[in-house]
This record gives C-alpha cells, sequence and structure tokens, in this order.
C-alpha cells in the first residue's frame, strides 16, 4: 500500500511523466531514461478530467474490462449488422456480445463484476446520484418487466395509503380518466396517452394522417389550430423587444426563435382568410405548438377557463377510440405500467403540480422510504446504470465525471492506480 507523489510545476509534464508510467504513450520522452513504463498493465491512470464514452454508466464503468468478445449472443439484428460490417469493411465484432471475461478480471462470474461495481457506485458516493437517474430512466419492457410489475405494485400500494393517497394529489397532478390534467401538455390530456418511441413527442404527430383524421372526427381539429394560432400571437406580443441572446424565449417559447418569421406569416393569413383556410402543412404547425402547451406553466389564458378544457375531454374518448389499435401509441392506465413513462411517472402516475415542485420533499421521502422497504432501490440503481449518458457524457458534471473515472479505474483490480491531478480538484 505504498503512496508516490509526483510534483511538479508544469502540469503537462506531469501528466506526460504519468501517462508514460501508465502505459499510455508509446514512446516515452528523451529524458524518461527508463527503458519501458514500470507500471505497465499493471496499473491504471485516472486524469482530473476522466474521458466519458457515449453509452449507458454501464458501459462507461466496465469500460477497461472489455477486450474482445467472449460470448457471441446470436440474433437476426445481429446478422444484419454482420452483413453490414462485411459490405463497409467494418469490424465484424459486435457490441452486443459479451465482452467481459469474469475470472480473466478476478471475479468469480459476471454477478460478481455487478455485485463489485453497485459496490464501489456506493462507496465513491454516487449512489444518490444514480437513484435519481434511475428514477428517470425507461424499463425496457423486454428484459426488465418483472421490476415494472414491482413498481406497479408500489403505484398501488401509495394509492390504498389513506394519507400517502392524500400526499399524492396534494403534489402529483394525477392522471384521471375522466379529469384534465394541467400540470400535462394539451396533447398529454388530449390521447390520454403517450407515444411508445421515447424520442418523439405528440407534435411529431401533428401532421400525421391517422392523428388528423382522428382529430377531425372528432370534431377538435380546428380547435387545436385556433389554440395554436392564440398561442403564437401571446407569445410574439409577450417577446416583443426581449434581446435576441435571452433565455426567455428558449425557456418558455413554444417555437424557435428563428421560426417568428413564419410564424407570423401564418398569423396573417389566418387574420384575412381563417384558421380553416390555413393549408394541411400550416395547420399541423399549429396543432403541434398546441400540443406541446402546458396550462400550469405557461398560465397564458389560451384555453379561455373552461370552454376548451371541456370541448377536449368530450373529444377524449372518440381520439382514444380512433387510434386504439395504433400500435405507435400507449394509452395512460390506472392499473398498467406505462412503457413511454420514467420509473418516478409511473409510481405517482402523473406529473409534479407546477406550484408544488419546491415543496413535495416530504412525500418523495415518505416514498422513498417505501421504495426501499420493499427491496426496490437496489433494481433502481440497476436502471440507472443502464441509463445512456447522452454524447461524450454530457449529462453529468465534473464531479460525477472525476468519480466514474475512479469506480472504472478500480473495478479493474489494479495492482497501482496513477491519480493526475485529483487531489487538487474537488472530487471529494
Amino acid at each position: 500500500g505504498a503512496m508516490t507523489a509526483v510534483v511538479c510545476e508544469d502540469a503537462n509534464s506531469r501528466s506526460a511523466l504519468l501517462q508514460a508510467l501508465s502505459g499510455l504513450v508509446d514512446d516515452a520522452p528523451r529524458r524518461w531514461s527508463a527503458a519501458t513504463p514500470v507500471l505497465y498493465r499493471a496499473a491504471v491512470y485516472v486524469p482530473a478530467d476522466p474521458r466519458v464514452f457515449t453509452g449507458s454508466i454501464r458501459s462507461n464503468l466496465l469500460h477497461g474490462l472489455m477486450f474482445q468478445p467472449v460470448e457471441r449472443v446470436d440474433s437476426p439484428e445481429r446478422v444484419l449488422r454482420g452483413r453490414e460490417a462485411q459490405l463497409t469493411g467494418a469490424p465484424e465484432d459486435d457490441t452486443e456480445d459479451n465482452w467481459i471475461d469474469a475470472q480473466e478480471a478476478g471475479y468469480d462470474d459476471l454477478d460478481a463484476v455487478e455485485t463489485r461495481m453497485l459496490d464501489l457506485v456506493r462507496r465513491l458516493g454516487m449512489e444518490d446520484d444514480l437513484y435519481m437517474v434511475g428514477l428517470g430512466c425507461r424499463l425496457d419492457m423486454t428484459r426488465q418487466g418483472p421490476l415494472a410489475d414491482k413498481l406497479l405494485e408500489l403505484r398501488g400500494s401509495i394509492a390504498a395509503d389513506p394519507d400517502l393517497a392524500e400526499m399524492r394529489r396534494d403534489f402529483i397532478d394525477v392522471f384521471d380518466a375522466d379529469s384534465y390534467a394541467p400540470n400535462a401538455s394539451l396533447a398529454d390530456n388530449l390521447f390520454f396517452g403517450l407515444p411508445r418511441d421515447p424520442n418523439l413527442t405528440w407534435a411529431d404527430f401533428a401532421d400525421d394522417r391517422a392523428v388528423q383524421r382522428a382529430l377531425d372526427e372528432a370534431g377538435v381539429k380546428v380547435m387545436l389550430v385556433e389554440v395554436g394560432l392564440d398561442l403564437c400571437d401571446t407569445l410574439i406580443s409577450l417577446f416583443e423587444g426581449v434581446a435576441a441572446d435571452s433565455d426567455l424565449f428558449k425557456r418558455y417559447g413554444l417555437f424557435p426563435r428563428a421560426e417568428t418569421p413564419a410564424v407570423e406569416a401564418i398569423l396573417r393569413k389566418s387574420k384575412q382568410r381563417g384558421p380553416a383556410r390555413l393549408n394541411r402543412s400550416e395547420q399541423a404547425r399549429m396543432m403541434g405548438i398546441a400540443f406541446s402547451y402546458c396550462s400550469a406553466r405557461y398560465r397564458l389564458g389560451v384555453m379561455r377557463e373552461s370552454e376548451r378544457v371541456e370541448a377536449l375531454l368530450a373529444a377524449r374518448p372518440a381520439v382514444r377510440a380512433a387510434l386504439k389499435d395504433d400500435p405507435r401509441f400507449a394509452p395512460f392506465d390506472a392499473d398498467a405500467y406505462h412503457p413511454a413513462m420514467s420509473i418516478a411517472d409511473n409510481i405517482f402516475f402523473g406529473p409534479t403540480r407546477v406550484e408544488r415542485r419546491d415543496s413535495w420533499q416530504p412525500f418523495k421521502e415518505k416514498v422513498d422510504a417505501l421504495v426501499e422497504e420493499r427491496g426496490l432501490r437496489g433494481l433502481i440503481l440497476r436502471a440507472g446504470v443502464d441509463q445512456r449518458l447522452g454524447e461524450n457524457g454530457i449529462a453529468l458534471n465534473a464531479l460525477q465525471r472525476r468519480k466514474l473515472g475512479l469506480a472504472r479505474a478500480l473495478i479493474k483490480h489494479p495492482s497501482a492506480i496513477v491519480l493526475d491531478g485529483l487531489a487538487m480538484s474537488d472530487s471529494g
């Protein structure tokens, strides 16, 4: 357990020396007299700003154990990827194969690797962050169906407990088939569901023929166009004179500022000829904006008190019936786990009330205690480990990146750890 400190006024020179010692530099500087780096293959190098790869937390933590495929995973998709690799000259190694040789890495099996990974997450103070990540992720229902069933049971327990049920009504705008939830979007309320594809929103379906037909048959298509027009007219008036680089438009605008001239042209045409005379594309643009509107967040009064809300609620059964067999959409159901909602949204079954967002901690703490009591926290942590971090780990702050880099190093069971600059950082 000996420790050695390398002190150097020139940080670049220090990093070059430490990387050479770790075997990360092919040709050591001429001033470096050793024939080969003394710690090569036995050491891991951890910089102050570790590299984070695009992918999941799991793939980043286990990256150092992945040398070559050790077990092939066959699937139709794998065959297609293999053919594509052959045609393009790319490597045929498949990322879906098992790349970890647990015994070579010093573990009994892959379960031991998993246990070590979660233990390091706890030891390095990453557990709470990972838990929050887990709450915000969507489950893969093909692999995590049992967890979905347990979370659904948790939702039922909260609803059945008088105290928790009252707190939930106070802090959560619970989805109800007969009510309008002002803290959810207009489209969430009208369709009473969500698109299954996590990369799409209801606004992406504004120009979809099946959706437009359903809205037309339900008698709300023109009204939705009018809502979009009212929103655009109000927002353009509100943001008139606001600086071009102001964050207000980005935070509260329902359309990109660059599209303002095009939106103004649609508004002028509507005022001259009427909403019904707009072409299909223009109507879809206005409906897409209306779909994204959340009454509790924007409070622009375009719903005309309860007039338009009642019209949307009256149209909901017809819209749901028209789209019930469309596999692209999943309806809200108080007795079913929703595949397009996050773990947290499934537990609470509704968005947090905007006016209570800063004071709902007592309710959350009670639910967290219930999660712990039912043994679900570890399962949510595992779900969080599989959550993607975004391009180059954009979702992580500097401290989280350092902790991830250190955990990635420790999971390799190294004989030596080379820390470059961590002692001077606020890594805890």
